[in-house]
């Protein structure tokens, strides 16, 4: 979920993400490396210049888990807030932000998908196991062969660093976007056009 400003302090995040990821294992919960941190983890082995939070991915299955360690999480100084209609957690302690995605197994054209958010699908495999990696040194789990999903919800061009360049969104997504803001159907055309552009410039094209 974007904020205002970037990462002020990455040691600070990465100390949140610790707790929290030891909070949910001691309570044998599941959690992994999600979008933007996940990408910085494979790419550049850091959080992502420019990005304002990190991510974390838990199965829906232990969402009442999650909320019951509420508690837990205040007492270790963190602030709270739910939002898409509790699919995301935020929680934010001095002044560094984890968002806790909700992922959830539904079903497509062509078999199992995983919602990994009200936005986004992607195919059951690609979250259907798990290894560890070292992440700024400390462990994480990521999905195997990671390379495969980021190049799903990022594009082809991936592996070359874009600032601001959003992750993918089902087309039934955006088409309801734009029923709902048709006023913005313009600006939507030109960052388009303009993310294009420059994926095809960095890309040398």
């Amino acid at each position: 979920m974007a904020r205002c400003k970037p990462i002020q302090n990455p040691r600070q995040l990465l100390e949140n993400m610790v707790i929290i990821r030891d909070i949910l294992v001691s309570n044998n919960i599941r959690c992994f490396l999600h979008f933007g941190t996940l990408l910085g983890a494979i790419r550049e082995k850091n959080f992502i210049p420019h990005d304002d939070d990190a991510d974390l991915g838990v199965f829906i299955n232990d969402f009442d888990k999650v909320i019951d360690l509420l508690p837990v999480f205040l007492s270790h100084g963190f602030e709270f807030n739910s939002q898409r209609f509790g699919r995301l957690l935020q929680f934010i302690r001095n002044d560094e932000q984890v968002d806790i995605f909700f992922v959830t197994q539904t079903w497509g054209l062509f078999g199992k998908k995983w919602a990994i958010d009200e936005r986004t699908t992607v195919p059951y495999k690609f979250l259907s196991d798990f290894e560890i990696t070292n992440f700024l040194g400390y462990d994480f789990l990521i999905p195997k062969q990671p390379e495969r999903l980021m190049r799903n919800l990022y594009g082809r061009t991936w592996q070359i660093p874009l600032k601001n360049i959003p992750s993918r969104t089902n087309l039934s997504w955006r088409i309801k976007k734009l029923l709902l803001h048709p006023d913005k159907i313009i600006f939507y055309i030109f960052r388009f056009i303009n993310t294009q552009k420059r994926k095809l410039f960095k890309n040398g094209g």
